[in-house]
Parts: C-alpha cells; structure tokens; sequence
C-alpha cells in the first residue's frame, strides 16, 4: 500500500513493489475510501531471452523508473504562470540501497529526470524486503545465452525505427539484432511483429523481438498528465538494463535528427513543450547513468542524429522494403480510432512523415490510414492547419539563420538551446564538425520542407506567408 497525498502542485508517492509484476499503491482520498491499483511492466521476457535472473540493481533501475513515470502520469500539471512545474517527493523500496544513496548515482538520477519533465523531485530510499519479481526468481534450465554478437536497439514501429534498422541491416547483415519494444498497446505490438517478421524476410537478418508490455491498470478512469515526459526515461532504462545483461555497452535507437533535437515551433514552446525523449542530452544523462550501474562505460547511440526523415527513407535498404512502411505509424495519438484511421493526418509527427516520404518520393506507398489527409485538396478546419503552421514558421526562423552571413551564431541566436546541444554532441568529433553537421541538418530539412505539397493550403489562406527556400 502507499499514500498519495497533495498539496497545490506539491505531490507525495510511496510505493510498495510487493506484488510480482506489480507496482502497487493505494490512494487516499478525503473519503479515506482507499483504492489498490497496478502498474504492470512485464520484464521477463528479458529474462527468459537471455537465460538468466534479472540482476538486482537493474531490477532497482526499473522499478524507480516505473515509479517516476507513474507519478508523473498521476500528477497533473498546472499552467504555464501557475505550477507548470510540480514538486514530486517518492518513496521507493530497493535492493541495492547504498548504490542509490551514493551521492553520484542519485546525482546522475536526479539530473536525467529533471531535464526530461523540468519538475522537482525527491526520492528517498528505503530496503526492499518481500516478493521479488518473477524476472528476478526464475531459474532458468540452459545455460546463458551466448549473446556477443547481439546488437540491441529499441523498437517503436515508428517510421524511423523501421528505416533506421533496415539500413542498419544494410550495413551489418551478419548482425543478430535483439528489438526492444516497451508499449502498452497491443496494436503496436502487433505491428511491430509484423515489421520486424518483413525485415527479416526481406533482408534475411537474425532478429529477436522482445516486447515489453507496460499499462497503469484503469487509467482511464483517473485524470492523467498528457504530457508524460518520463517515457524516454523508463524506455531507456529498460533497454539499458536488457544490453547490459546481453553483454554489450551500447544501446542502439533511431530517430532522424529533427525529430530528436526537437527545436521549438514558434516562441509560446518553452522547456518541456516538446518531447525530450530521445535529445541528445537526455541520451547523454541516461547513458551516464548506465555507466555507473553497469560499471563500464554506456552509451545509448541515435545512428540518425544527422540525418533528415526524408534521408532515412531515401536509404536503398528502405526503398527495398518500402511496401511494409504503410504498416509504420508515427501519429502522436496512435491509434486515433476516429473513423477506423489510425493516424490524424495533422498533428507534427504526421506532418513530418507525409513530408519526409514526400521527398523521398514514396509518398504513393504511405496508404490512406490518415482521417485528415492534408496532402489532398480542402477545404479544412482551421485547428487542422494550426501544426502546419507552426512547422512552416519555425523553418523559416530556420531559413533565415541559415542564409546569415555566420549561420551556426544565427542559429544559436534564434534557438538558443542548439549550444548545449551541440556540447552533448562533440564525443568522439571536433566542435567544428559536429557545428557543420547541424547547419546541414537544418539546411537539408529546410530545403525538403518547402517542396511539402501541404503548403499550398498555407498559400491559398494568404500567399505571402509561404516563403522559399533559397538554402
């Protein structure tokens, strides 16, 4: 049992992992009318792969990110002038309790989780005593597996993730690739199956697919913070824990270079207005964090950082396969279920790929799983326009740093954050370089964003507000 109690945006999570595959918790109200509910994330498939228990300090790993992102779920978010920012205080049972009371670890911990959801938290630590996950206990009748060649990624089912992977198949066909998918939606998991069965059809590649079922049992009976920044933080700490079991320090992931750095679309965007899921930074802080819970040096490695979502596509190993990608989704709300279409058809996410397959020229292959198609004629409704918008405006901020006589102080100008990105990119390349990389990122998104066939409806609302692009 745990309690809940709040105060304003001041709000308090003790949790009790007891239950096997259950983070449990009761909720007292003013009624003192208590109520139990689950929190289930299904690890042992991790497990039973490799042929071995989940070892106790990443078992601690997953459970404290189970925790954050369960408070963060629960816990609503006020406005931006009044507690857009929450104070987030959790108890938290654990095996290894002097490793999370170590002064760097909880260091590495806190700074992660404070740049993903921009809250304050405190955690207090307490020794974990009762049941033990399944995971943990489960002997197992072989042998661990052999696994040095495996190379781990995770898996979304997103556009990127399928592009990204084929095209990594590409490049090291001989590869056994374990794809780690953590959703809690069976419809994603089927099509995930389904991808990754295509890819290793078509490309002839050894692939295990793994996935990880999390879900908050009844949530959609309680109000729940939409923004849920934690995601990034509990799918990485998972995928960071199953490649550190199967014997390698690296976590793959792919996410084109837009996407992932995530600039703000106009100047209303601050601070966690946009995902900071897969940011390089955050890629920075969980991989320090995994380094010091696995004793050797991690990283978690976006293989697209500098590519465009259009590049992604325009790889020959995605042009091979290209008849799958109508079952990729990339929707920020999938499955929609409005109309039987699975993806709104107007939201960023679905703009950027209508987009990116426009100029990889396989637009004809995405499908009509859309129930709004901007790339068709209108007329729309206003909110239906209001992404694209944005998306326009913000390339043309872009366009107009990019043509300045210094660009990356232009840039730097116009998005100040592009600095500390920069700084988390330099590992292994000088700064000049990773600098270039950027401003041709940004150049090349540019010049496919203007060719978008969505624009003309911008146009037709007022021809003087689609500029062109001259990068």
């Amino acid at each position: 049992m745990s309690s809940i109690s709040n105060t304003g945006h001041s709000k308090s999570y003790d949790f009790d992992f007891s239950k096997p595959f259950a983070v449990q918790w009761g909720e007292t109200r003013i009624s003192e009318d208590p109520r139990l509910d689950a929190y289930e994330i299904q690890d042992q498939r991790i497990a039973d792969w490799l042929n071995q228990k989940l070892p106790p300090l990443y078992a601690d790993a997953i459970d404290i990110a189970a925790a954050a992102h369960c408070a963060d779920r629960l816990s609503l978010r006020g406005t931006k002038k009044h507690g857009w920012g929450r104070d987030l205080r959790l108890k938290i049972p654990v095996r290894c309790l002097a490793v999370w009371q170590s002064a760097v670890v909880r260091d590495a911990l806190f700074e992660a989780l404070q740049f993903l959801t921009q809250d304050k938290w405190q955690i207090d630590f307490d020794q974990k005593g009762g049941d033990f996950r399944q995971s943990e206990t489960q002997e197992h009748l072989f042998e661990p597996s052999e696994v040095q060649a495996v190379e781990v990624c995770l898996y979304s089912g997103g556009l990127d993730s399928f592009a990204g992977l084929a095209a990594r198949i590409f490049q090291e066909p001989k590869s056994h690739y374990l794809c780690l998918s953590v959703t809690p939606n069976h419809r994603q998991r089927q099509r995930q199956r389904e991808q990754l069965a295509f890819l290793h059809k078509e490309l002839g590649a050894k692939i295990t697919h793994i996935p990880v079922r999390y879900y908050l049992r009844d949530a959609e009976k309680r109000p729940q913070e939409p923004t849920r920044r934690t995601r990034g933080f509990l799918f990485g700490i998972i995928g960071g824990a199953a490649a550190l079991m199967a014997g390698s320090n690296t976590l793959h992931l792919y996410e084109n270079g837009v996407g992932a750095i995530n600039l703000p679309l106009d100047g209303s965007q601050i601070g966690i207005d946009n995902s900071r899921s897969v940011h390089p930074i955050t890629l920075q802080l969980l991989s320090r964090l995994l380094s010091l819970l696995g004793r050797q040096q991690f990283v978690i490695n976006n293989e697209c950082l500098y590519l465009t979502k259009a590049e992604m596509c325009r790889h020959p190993a995605v042009k091979r396969v290209s008849s799958e990608i109508a079952h990729t989704f990339s929707c920020d709300g999938f499955p929609v279920r409005r109309r039987k279409f699975a993806q709104c058809g107007f939201c960023t996410s679905c703009l950027l790929r209508r987009q990116a397959l426009e100029a990889a020229a396989l637009a004809d292959i995405d499908g009509n799983d859309y129930g709004c198609d901007l790339c068709l004629e209108g007329p729309f409704q206003p909110h239906h326009l209001r992404a694209l918008r944005v998306m326009h405006y913000q390339s043309t901020r872009l366009l107009n740093a990019l043509i300045a006589p210094n660009a990356w102080t232009a840039l730097c100008i116009e998005f100040p954050e592009l600095r500390r990105v920069a700084e988390a990119m330099t590992a292994g390349a000088t700064t000049t370089d990773v600098r270039d990389r950027l401003i041709h990122l940004y150049e090349q998104h540019v010049r496919e964003w203007s060719a978008f066939s969505a624009l003309k409806h911008l146009q037709q609302q007022s021809p003087t507000s689609v500029s062109t692009c001259v990068v």
